[in-house]
């Protein structure tokens, strides 16, 4: 047999492939994520991420063309299943994808490497050893921006970084500011004091009680975001006061709260002795009021040889 006969028949009995239904997924994108998508190296990719806020890993959409960065949440109704072609995918959930400035992704690692005081390329302080992944970011379009959180040295081709906290509380405070005013052009309801439907006439005091509200709402939304720390200096910023909460006041001195006084035995014991007494408020029970039908009857059965129900309880002789 001919070799080239003998490699195609042993490629013929190998197995084909099995697509298994239940690997696929449902997302929910936008267009321009498959834009310029046609070169090898400008392909879809799911990165794993440090979270800025809770340092955890998470799942993020690096588009091929664009370079935008997406967060990947997951939806999960609790019954619900998809049905693909013919078969029935059992896991219902589906993936949204939310735009992300990679400019938050890598603040943490500017903020750790400008400890030391020193300019420093992209890519030395953009380090991860539990998220290789980072390096994705290096090659994103939002990137070319970083002047708005550090200080910056260099030519184009070779550019130096240094954290600098001033610009990215005031680049901060800006996107705050364009969140609530965002929100408060849709005039989307953040709280009791925050928007109402503009078919209300409001106040001046309402309109800046809605105005705080918003700036507040924002705040939520941005600092999600954001480190612990810088998070709170950027409410520190944008002058966010506390909500206090009402505190039921102490008890005045060091005195333990008031005790009820302890009463005797003679405080105690009944006024009557109610066993031995039974029959008898039975009987002026019974008196009171008119007897009804069933009772009269009762009243005209012979009782000779029964004993009365309170009989049962007295005390024993």
């Amino acid at each position: 047999m001919p070799r080239s006969s003998r490699q195609a028949s042993k490629s013929s009995t190998k197995p084909a492939r099995q697509h298994n239904p239940q690997s696929q997924w449902i997302m929910i994108t936008e267009e321009k994520v498959f834009e310029n998508d046609s070169n090898e190296e400008n392909t879809l990719s799911f990165s794993k991420l440090r979270h800025p806020k809770s340092e955890q890993g998470t799942i993020y959409l690096i588009s091929g063309g664009t370079k935008t960065v997406y967060e990947v949440v997951r939806f999960s109704p609790q019954f619900s299943s998809w049905l693909i072609g013919e078969t029935v995918h059992r896991d219902g959930s589906m993936l949204i994808t939310t735009p992300v400035d990679p400019v938050f992704l890598v603040l943490p690692y500017l903020i750790t490497a400008g400890k030391n005081g020193k300019f420093m390329t992209l890519d030395q302080m953009v380090l991860d050893a539990d998220f290789p992944d980072i390096s994705c970011l290096l090659h994103c379009d939002g990137l070319q921006g970083l002047d708005v959180v550090a200080d910056q040295r260099g030519a184009d081709d070779i550019r130096a970084y240094r954290y600098n906290k001033e610009k990215t509380l005031a680049w901060l405070a800006m996107k705050t500011e364009n969140v609530a005013e965002a929100l408060r052009r849709k005039e989307v309801s953040v709280g009791e004091s925050g928007a109402h439907s503009a078919n209300f006439i409001r106040s001046k005091n309402d309109q800046l009680d809605g105005e705080e509200a918003y700036l507040k709402y924002a705040y939520g939304v941005v600092s999600d975001y954001l480190p612990l720390d810088l998070a709170a200096s950027l409410k520190q910023h944008l002058g966010i006061k506390e909500t206090k909460e009402n505190i039921k006041p102490e008890a005045k001195g060091d005195e333990p709260p008031s005790k009820k006084a302890r009463l005797s035995k003679e405080d105690v014991a009944p006024i009557e002795d109610y066993s031995s007494s039974n029959s008898v408020l039975l009987k002026k029970d019974s008196s009171k009021g008119k007897q009804t039908a069933a009772q009269k009857r009762l009243n005209k059965v012979d009782k000779t040889g029964m004993k009365s129900i309170s009989s049962f309880f007295s005390p024993k002789s």
